[in-house]
């Protein structure tokens, strides 16, 4: 199974390991049912072609539920393990939605240990996302932008500085992952 995967930049940034094509990598993952949080939060549109862009329709078993609407359940999908927002209830499910790399913390309910899926990296994409200005201090995605296929997600951009009053452009990247199950 390829598990597409989104990955914020500033994660790798950090102090997580790249993903490079042919190579295996390993990432604590979340499935987020609906839209992006910007396109939610802040009331954006995806354009058209990209609605399918990095989405999951998935057949998970629910092996322990949420312990609240916003925290994650543990789940068992094709021999890996991964966390699923909001879902409280248990058994089979079918989903859809958005895998999200978590290397810092996740949402309650589930450590990230749990949900480290490996496998080898099959693709990464660069997805460009414009953000403009809010306020004094605060930029807001406003479009995701057509993705670029790269070698690893050390081909992404590094931020672009913001100038007062203009847009500014932020890479996130998405990498599909051929699943190792668990043993």
């Amino acid at each position: 199974m390829i598990l597409p995967i989104w990955v914020a930049t500033w994660e790798l940034d950090c102090c997580q390991p790249d993903a490079v094509v042919g190579e295996s990598w390993r990432a604590s993952v979340f499935l987020h049912p609906g839209p992006p949080w910007w396109v939610s939060e802040y009331g954006r549109r995806l354009p058209p072609e990209h609605d399918e862009l990095g989405v999951l329709e998935v057949d998970v078993d629910v092996v322990r539920p949420a312990p609240a609407p916003e925290g994650a359940a543990l789940a068992r999908v094709d021999g890996a393990s991964i966390g699923v927002v909001g879902l409280q209830g248990m058994g089979k499910h079918h989903l859809r939605g958005r895998c999200i790399f978590e290397g810092h913390t996740g949402p309650d309910g589930v450590a990230l240990d749990e949900v480290e899926c490996r496998g080898i990296v099959r693709r990464v994409r660069r997805v460009p996302l414009l953000y403009e200005p809010r306020g004094k201090r605060m930029w807001v995605p406003l479009a995701q932008l057509d993705p670029i296929d790269v070698h690893s997600t050390l081909g992404r951009d590094p931020d672009r500085v913001p100038i007062r009053g203009t847009t500014s452009m932020h890479d996130s990247l998405l990498v599909d992952l051929e699943l190792t199950p668990d043993r």
